[in-house]
């Protein structure tokens, strides 16, 4: 028999001159029934395709049916497969985006001459009103790849099946058709021979041709290539953050000697962080108790995903999250107690017993037995003891963590039964074009630091700060707050740029930005008013731990003419509790040169009194939270006066900030607060304004 061979997902010859592939093991198959031999003609498919036409091929395999052809050549009555059909780009390509079908219009697209991919083509091409060049070729299917990476064609059409082996991103589902083999139009008897040998394989063997598909021409789920736009928001992020559930072998557990990530997640996250060819994936874990914690965690943007997790496409609907694919498939078993012979029944209202804050456990329940009553646990002990009691009638353990209770279950006399279904964990995330966008405009935000500061679009606005117990309230200071007003983008807040600065590493940059200014501005009101009003400025963990730091603070207070004391330094509660040795020692030296320290956002972090005893400070800052509510909530009120007592017990002033009502000021100063800033006396200004407003009324 002369057959067609054409080098192709369906058709492989590898290194060692071996063929493989989907057809191959077809016409080898079909030997068994026929007893044919093969002389194997080799050329493209579009080649190949006109030799059979011509009567110099007996049979090619992967023809897809036309009446056109029908007319030419014969067909096997079975099909052989089907195949899908995908336009795909060089993995470089960043023209052609999938959310965007006109980038299509006026590039050159390769397709095989008159293949069925080039009709299913032209017709997805008018249903979606774009118009490329198409460029019909009779090349074989490799020098058609290469001549994409070369850039000969924008796009090619071929098999779905290429985005597993070649070097190319699948963008646009063109369409999929039945596969046959086409047979000499002058052999209606090989066509009577293959048409009994195909039907003698389907008695054998119904499900051959889906076993072929997945093992040769199966698509991937997974491109081996980033798209520019992933790639993209993976150099934004630069690590993917992955929440898990701790303590929960053999899928994930935070190992306790080595700090590491253990079990079938691990395995996973480093299978993946090679599986793309234009990146390497970096992974970031974090350990949740529960999760519903991991969950939070996600909502608020602190992690990217979380694993394991089985919830319904409703249930993520309701939680604005998404799910991949499985990624493990787990066979649920019930713990009952032996004695109990009734065994497990779906219509029986039986009370489960499942972990609190994990809803896998409740999704599978109510997708497979809901009728079941649901008690919720904190404590797997207890709950086997209430199965054993009968307070509980079941708990659910999935069959890969069945030898981890075998003890409890033979302590409690509890047997584990089958429950004949299957939960499929995967990771959940969150998509939310919001987030997205937000992520776009934080990148622009670095991008732009530098220029920001060679344009002067950052400036430098300074709110004052009272001491209230004289009468009236007497000017002390003011803080220095940074606004950037960006030339697109408009004014923007602190808060919206300052994390991300201090993530990235480039809050330095804007810190000594802030000093630089502040103490000129410091120094320009003492030349105009004859008095000196010291001014806080922020000191960031990264500017702790610059060798450099103290060197840069005094060279700027030098070039000024001013005192150290004339620069406060605020330092974050938080930052006292991150490589604390390191921050005092450092704190210290700036104390011994005379620089103020004032501790910000007191009572937002976790320092200890005994803690605070030996912490180098001079002013403690309240959280401004503790002053939003002094009005309405006691406890709130009664919190500000135990800091105020420490502030006392450690010989420091205390400053609230956020103060904006008179009743605010009053219960403040009544509790013994020395220093309040805050819109009751003046919103942040710019230098000009709070000259004006400020410092002109000063006596």
């Amino acid at each position: 028999m002369r057959v067609g061979w054409y080098e192709s997902a369906f058709h492989h010859t590898d290194e060692f001159g071996r063929k493989s592939g989907y057809g191959y093991e077809y016409q080898r198959r079909l030997s068994i029934y026929t007893g044919w031999t093969y002389e194997y003609v080799e050329g493209s498919w579009s080649q190949l395709l006109e030799k059979l036409i011509a009567g110099e091929l007996d049979l090619l395999s992967d023809v897809s049916y036309t009446d056109e052809r029908a007319e030419k050549i014969l067909y096997s009555a079975e099909a052989m497969g089907s195949e899908g059909y995908h336009v795909f780009i060089a993995p470089e390509n960043k023209e052609i985006r999938a959310d965007d079908f006109s980038t299509l219009n006026g590039k050159r697209v390769g397709v095989n001459k008159n293949s069925i991919q080039e009709k299913l083509f032209v017709a997805w091409a008018e249903s979606h009103n774009v118009t490329p060049e198409i460029v019909e070729s009779t090349e074989k299917t490799p020098v058609l790849l290469e001549m994409l990476a070369g850039g000969e064609f924008d796009a090619l059409v071929t098999l779905d099946t290429y985005g597993n082996s070649a070097n190319v991103i699948p963008v646009w589902k063109v369409g999929f058709a039945e596969s046959f083999f086409g047979i000499n139009k002058n052999r209606p008897e090989l066509k009577q021979e293959l048409d009994v040998a195909m039907n003698r394989l389907f008695e054998d063997n119904r499900d051959y041709n889906q076993q072929l598909t997945e093992r040769f021409n199966k698509a991937s789920t997974v491109n081996s290539f980033l798209t520019s736009e992933e790639k993209e928001w993976l150099d934004r992020r630069e690590v993917i953050r992955v929440g898990y559930r701790d303590n929960f072998l053999p899928f994930c557990d935070l190992d306790d000697e080595s700090g590491r990530l253990t079990g079938a997640l691990s395995d996973f996250l480093s299978f993946a962080a090679n599986s793309q060819r234009n990146a390497t994936l970096r992974f970031e874990t974090r350990a949740f108790q529960t999760m519903e914690a991991a969950l939070q965690a996600l909502a608020s943007h602190e992690i990217d995903c979380v694993f394991p997790l089985s919830i319904s496409a409703y249930d993520g609907e309701q939680r604005g999250v998404i799910s991949t694919d499985p990624i493990i498939s787990s066979e649920m078993y019930a713990v009952v107690r032996t004695a109990d012979h009734q065994g497990i029944e779906r219509d029986r209202a039986m009370t489960v017993a499942l972990p609190s804050g994990h809803p896998s456990y409740e999704t599978f329940v109510k997708d497979h037995f809901p009728n079941w009553k649901i008690a919720y646990y904190d404590d797997n002990e207890q709950a086997l003891r209430d199965i054993a009691s009968g307070k509980a009638d079941c708990m659910l353990v999935s069959n890969y963590r069945l030898s981890r209770v075998n003890e409890q279950l033979t302590k409690y006399k509890l047997s584990a039964l089958a429950t004949d279904e299957v939960m499929y964990v995967s990771f959940v995330m969150i998509y939310d074009t919001a987030m997205e966008q937000q992520e776009e405009r934080d990148q622009r935000l670095l991008n732009d630091l530098d220029h920001a500061l060679e344009k002067h679009e950052l400036e430098v606005y300074y709110q004052p700060k009272y001491a209230i117990q004289s009468t009236p309230p007497k000017l002390a200071s003011a803080e220095a707050l940074v606004r950037w007003k960006h030339p697109e983008l408009g004014m923007i807040s602190p808060e919206n740029f300052i994390r991300l600065f201090e993530q990235s590493g480039q809050i330095s940059i804007l810190d000594n930005f802030v000093w630089e200014e502040a103490a000129r501005q410091i120094a320009a009101w003492r030349d105009q008013y004859h008095f000196t009003m010291p001014v806080s400025v922020n000191l960031s963990r990264v500017d702790v731990f610059d060798p450099g730091l103290i060197a840069t603070l005094d060279g700027i207070i030098q070039r000024y003419g001013l005192k150290s004391g004339d620069l406060k330094l605020e330092v974050t509660e938080s930052a006292y509790t991150e490589n604390a040795d390191q921050l005092i020692r450092v704190i210290g030296e700036l104390r011994g040169k005379g620089y103020e320290i004032e501790m910000d956002d007191f009572g937002s972090g976790y320092s200890s009194l005994n803690m605070l005893s030996s912490l180098p400070l001079d002013v403690l800052k309240m959280d401004i939270d503790f002053i939003r509510n002094i009005e309405r909530n006691e406890k709130d009120f009664r919190l500000v006066e135990l800091i105020i007592d420490i502030a006392r017990y450690l010989r420091v002033p205390v400053v609230a900030e956020g103060v904006e009502t008179e009743n605010q000021l009053k219960l403040l100063k009544d509790a013994g607060c020395d220093i309040v800033q805050g819109y009751y006396f003046s919103r942040p200004l710019p230098a000009e304004e709070f000259s004006r407003k400020i410092l002109k009324n000063v006596r």
